[in-house]
């Protein structure tokens, strides 16, 4: 596919709306889960697994549907993806009990790996090289957009119409961008002579499944748990299994040597350790502002959402000055500030104030603003054309799994060092050990944020000396 002229506008608007459908029914899943457990009398582990299912699905099947739109066709797995999600929207709308809306939310969990893995290809087709910064920072302006307003518009939704119709929210969305994508949007390159690896594929599944079910479950069973544990083990092992398979397979599944080039496989792993630390203090914050400082919830929600803000005016710019100046010192600069955002509780002292957890959220918008776009850039652009519907499914996964993972480790942590007061049930974790807590969870958010900036100077050093030896031989 090739839109590189004023054609391309068109493309770009189906991929967005396609794109925007996921985000926008996390946000709003997101606020209506307690309105949605209360009316089918669901527990909260129940009512979790509303959002649990989905993201195991969408995890789960990212690379093979990334790999399926190299082989096949990207506007065609992106346009199943659309259709896919819309009718999983109907059916957890009119689902009569938990197992339909479950097996619903399953199905658009599967419309959200066809959709994410492969918008990212359709996006930098539909631009030069130069302009490739700025089309993704656009791609991930629309996915902090969706983030931003979803859980507004959820809440709003939910107490004047009903949990039902934040299903609906995105249909009509996802009817324009798949009219969209069919009459505009040019299929992609094929390779006929190129088949899906279904063994592979299978043991594919047998690494992910495991492993993206305990992070769901591991705040229920605990890391030293014999399930955590033996799922871990099975992901291991079918690790293994797929790794001396996928280095005998005629048309694999993953080409691993584009697992050796540093500049996608370590801006890889810098994403991994972006979401995780990011997305960890989001996560805990909101729980330390309203059962440890008494916030309104209104007033929380206005916090989070400034957070959100800032990537959203900062994605963009981010993209378009990569194209000019490169990718790693918006990198750099992007996870150092993550880094000090969850540095500044730790001296702390013995209290957490209010304005240093307000300026480590901001500081935590602004880090992920300026490194996203053109982290994006540097993983799609280390790739050959022909791969980049697997790359875009392999930066979406990680992108799932820091999710996950920062999920898991923050209740976790928090589980272990909180403790609910005994003399007082309706005000959860008041004692000063839901302090401590916070502290530890942000410890490892900032270990794990230092991981992401070993990761990015490891691949700078290393393209600096590949380049050196591409010079010494010519």
């Amino acid at each position: 596919m090739s839109r590189k002229g004023s054609g391309k506008y068109p493309v770009v608007l189906a991929v967005l709306l396609g794109q925007l459908i996921t985000p926008l029914d996390v946000g709003l899943n997101n606020t209506s889960l307690p309105t949605i457990g209360q009316s089918l009398n669901l527990g909260v582990a129940a009512s979790g697994w509303i959002m649990g299912v989905f993201w195991l699905f969408a995890t789960v099947f990212m690379i093979i549907a990334g790999r399926t739109g190299d082989v096949l066709g990207r506007r065609k797995i992106f346009s199943y993806g659309i259709f896919v999600f819309i009718v999983g929207s109907l059916a957890s709308g009119f689902s009569p009990n938990y197992p339909v809306l479950l097996a619903a939310r399953a199905v658009q969990g599967l419309g959200a790996a066809l959709t994410s893995s492969n918008a990212l290809a359709l996006i930098c087709c539909s631009f030069s090289e130069e302009q490739r910064g700025k089309a993704l920072g656009l791609l991930a302006a629309c996915i902090s957009l969706g983030f931003t307003i979803g859980p507004l518009l959820g809440g709003f939704i939910c107490s004047s119409l009903g949990w039902r119709y934040i299903f609906f929210v995105n249909i009509p969305l996802g009817l324009v961008a798949l009219i969209l994508c069919l009459r505009f949007v040019e299929e992609s390159e094929t390779e006929p002579d190129q088949s899906i690896d279904l063994l592979g594929a299978l043991i594919l599944l047998t690494i992910l499944a495991p492993a993206s079910l305990s992070l769901i479950q591991v705040s229920s069973w605990g890391w030293l748990s014999p399930y955590t544990i033996s799922l871990f083990l099975l992901a291991l092992v079918a690790g293994w299994v797929f790794v001396m398979h996928e280095r005998a397979a005629a048309q694999p599944v993953i080409d691993l040597g584009l697992l050796r080039i540093p500049a996608f496989s370590l801006s890889n792993m810098a994403t991994y350790a972006l979401f995780i630390s990011s997305r960890l203090a989001l996560f805990i914050a909101p729980f330390y502002l309203q059962y440890y400082r008494d916030m309104p919830v209104y007033l929380i929600g206005l916090v989070i959402s400034l957070t959100n803000v800032i990537p959203l005016v900062l994605l963009i710019p981010s993209g378009i000055i990569s194209d000019r100046v490169g990718t790693t010192g918006l990198e750099l600069f992007g996870m150092s500030s993550i880094a000090l955002s969850l540095g500044l509780p730790l001296v702390a002292g013995s209290q957490l104030t209010m304005p240093l957890l307000i300026i480590s959220l901001l500081l935590i918008g602004l880090g992920y603003g300026v490194f996203y776009s053109p982290n994006l850039r540097a993983v799609m652009g280390s790739v050959p054309q022909s791969g980049l519907g697997f790359a875009g499914g392999v930066t979406a996964t990680m992108r799932n799994f820091g999710f996950l993972t920062s999920i898991g480790l923050a209740s976790s942590v928090l589980g272990v060092w909180a403790v609910q007061r005994p003399d007082s049930p309706g005000t959860a974790f008041s004692d000063p050990g839901f302090q401590t807590a916070v502290k530890h969870a942000y410890f490892a958010a900032f270990l794990v944020a230092l991981a992401g900036l070993a990761f990015l100077l490891l691949r700078g050093y290393l393209s600096a000396r590949s380049a050196k030896k591409i010079d010494i031989l010519y």
